[in-house]
């Protein structure tokens, strides 16, 4: 019995000791903190499922919610530098670094194609041409949009002619833009189709640079 009262103080001791040098226990995984860390409770309270993203959902391409029946518009410009000589024409166009085509010489009469890319499913408001002619001069520059329905297994079938000119005015010296304006539903881009812009200069006989073609401006609009 001494020897045993003579241990105790020694045993407290060293469970003392134990219990003062052992790790504090872990915290509950509620309780850590993360910077940028992201668990589900954040996700879900940031209501994201699936194919919602808050109040727009997404049904294939079209967007329904608030912003159903919107329209974004957009523009696609060609630029001269876009356009190459058709074949029996080749060698009689030339493109200056100013940022105009011209006739390669005075007598030259040329036509020169640029695709158009649009987005599916637009329509097609307004086409512009910005060119340059000087008045009192002969020669010409005649200006289309070119769209070609294709379809599978049918035999060639003729581009249409839209936004077309065949004489564009003078411009008194200045660069101007003359185009058209399209109904909605007039021109709208479809998956067997193309389209292009075409361009025909006859030089005046007297100065290549009287007749210069700058660029083409196509508006669209798209409902979303």
């Amino acid at each position: 019995m001494p020897l045993l009262k003579a241990m105790r103080p020694i045993a407290l001791g060293f469970a003392l000791g134990l219990y003062l040098t052992s790790p504090a226990p872990a915290k509950p995984a509620s309780d850590l903190t993360c910077d940028g860390c992201v668990d589900a409770g954040d996700i879900a309270n940031r209501a994201v499922k699936r194919s919602k993203i808050k109040n727009r959902a997404i049904a294939g391409n079209k967007l329904s919610g608030p912003l159903a029946g919107a329209i974004q518009s957009g523009v696609v410009v060609v630029p001269a530098a876009d356009f190459v000589a058709s074949r029996q024409d080749f060698g009689k166009l030339f493109f200056d670094l100013e940022g105009y085509i011209i006739p390669s010489n005075p007598t030259n009469a040329f036509c020169a194609y640029a695709p158009l890319d649009l987005p599916l499913g637009v329509n097609v408001t307004e086409v512009f041409y910005s060119f340059y002619r000087l008045p009192d001069r002969d020669g010409a520059i005649s200006t289309s949009l070119r769209r070609q329905n294709l379809v599978v297994g049918s035999g060639p079938v003729d581009a249409d002619r839209l936004a077309y000119y065949e004489d564009l005015p003078p411009t008194d010296g200045r660069i101007l833009s003359y185009g058209k304006y399209f109904a909605e539903g007039t021109v709208v881009t479809k998956r067997a189709q193309s389209l292009w812009i075409e361009i025909c200069i006859a030089g005046d006989g007297s100065n290549a640079r009287n007749i210069r073609f700058y660029a083409a401006r196509v508006a669209y609009d798209r409902y979303l």
